[in-house]
Order: structure tokens, then sequence, then C-alpha cells
């Protein structure tokens, strides 16, 4: 039984975690006054990519992507990368709302922010801030026998000892 729900709990782990990844919900959402870029947000050595406004689908370095979806009269817009992203910033009016999120690939219902008079801005342009994740393996397969020009003996005296 124990064993039983020790599976079951590794399982429930493991579905949550695959749900968070794909799910990708924003982490936060800030507002920044001005047009804040990749930099003033706090991720110095992301590249910055975007200033877009409309629906399509971009690229960004290499073969990677970034595919947005503006909604409701530029208030609201969706997205998906073949790269994982670490914020977008959505701007309109005099301000962004930046969205935080830990190398996703989506993320839906991105809002403009709020003007001056209380109501939600039209969209200026996207921001995204990314960066690549290196990764490393091993592919050699090394060998080496060492030879040593001594020996060791061992021996005692006397050979037999009666107590």
């Amino acid at each position: 039984m124990l064993r039983r729900t020790f599976r079951l709990t590794v399982l429930l782990l493991i579905l949550v975690a695959l749900f968070a990844v794909f799910a990708a919900p924003a982490a936060a959402q800030t507002f920044y006054t001005g047009n804040p870029t990749c930099t003033d947000i706090g991720l110095p050595s992301h590249i910055q990519a975007g200033d877009w406004a409309t629906s399509g689908t971009f690229t960004l370095y290499g073969s990677q992507t970034f595919t947005l979806t503006v909604y409701n009269d530029s208030k609201t817009v969706d997205w998906s990368s073949t790269i994982g992203i670490d914020a977008v910033i959505v701007k309109a009016g005099n301000g962004a709302n930046v969205y935080f999120y830990n190398e996703a690939t989506s993320g839906i219902g991105l809002q403009t922010p709020l003007n001056d008079g209380g109501n939600q801005a039209a969209l200026s342009h996207i921001r995204i801030c990314y960066d690549y994740e290196v990764t490393v393996s091993k592919t050699a397969n090394t060998t080496f026998t060492r030879t040593y020009q001594w020996s060791i003996d061992k021996s005692v005296f006397p050979d037999t000892l009666n107590m």
C-alpha cells in the first residue's frame, strides 16, 4: 500500500510539473512607466526583440519564431514561441505591463495597461526578452592505464609468533 501511495504521489507531481510547463502562466505582472527595455526590467544579459503591434509570426535568432495574436481592439494578446521567453513587455499609453516568465513557450490573456483616464489603452507594441540556455554534454570516452616501475613486497619477521 505504501509503495502504491508513493507511486501515485510521484505521478501526481510529474503531472503538476508538466501542467506548469505547458500552461505557462505569467509568474508576475508589473507596471512600468515609459517605454521599458529588457535592461530596464532587470534582465541585462537578455536579447531583446520585438516592437510588434499586429498579429503574426516573427523570426528570432536563426530558425526560432515568436507568434503574436492581438485581440479585443488591440488590448489583449496571446503569444507562443519556439524558444523559452523570460519576459513579455506589453506597451500602451504611458507605460507597459511586463509579464515575467521562466523559459515559457506561450502565454495567454496579456493585457495592455490602463491609460490616465483609467481605461485600457490600445497596444503600441510588444517586446520580448529571452536568452539561450546552453546545454553541454560529454561525448568523449577516455581511457588511461598507468604502469608503475616499482612494486611492493610485504614480509614479517619472525614469520610465526607464539604467545
